[in-house]
């Protein structure tokens, strides 16, 4: 798998991107579901990770699933949402470490991205992500059911 940088116009010096394949992600992929919650508290690899999120609650403390995707094999499909997690400096006063938590939705062969939140504490970022998440995947929902989202999306190259 090819994988390059990517930021807002698909270019510079942001997070590395999965590369998308084949028939829409449905969260069962070769890694299994993990609680976001347990993974939360972990230091992130000093290269990031991907979370493939798999299921989430609006509400706090509620079900938060993801599937951490392997770095050589990172997959995701329109009508996605992904987590990109990064090691980080912590917030001025705070103890290191931290991590850079940034959520993605993908639609159209793209990385869209909806939040970004620099130096989080690592065992609470999951709840701060948690509105964002819930959010992304909900409008993602509602354009499958009116657009067919899943056909407008192409490979990421």
């Amino acid at each position: 798998m090819t994988i390059g940088p990517a930021g807002p116009a698909g270019g510079g010096t942001g997070p590395l991107r999965p590369q998308a394949h084949g028939q829409p992600g449905t969260g069962d992929g070769p890694d299994h579901d993990e609680d976001v919650l347990f993974v939360a508290g972990q230091r992130p690899p000093a290269d990031g990770a991907w979370l493939l999120v798999t299921g989430v609650e609006g509400v706090p403390g509620g079900k938060f699933t993801a599937q951490v995707l392997p770095g050589a094999g990172a997959l995701a499909f329109g009508g996605d949402v992904v987590v990109r997690v990064d090691p980080d400096d912590p917030a001025a006063g705070q103890p290191p470490p931290a991590a850079r938590v940034q959520v993605y939705a993908v639609a159209g062969g793209q990385l869209v991205p909806v939040a970004y939140w620099p130096a989080q504490d690592l065992d609470a970022w999951p709840e701060q992500i948690r509105p964002a998440v819930a959010f992304a995947r909900g409008v993602l929902t509602e354009l499958k059911n009116t657009t067919r989202i899943s056909a407008l999306t192409s490979r990421w190259i």
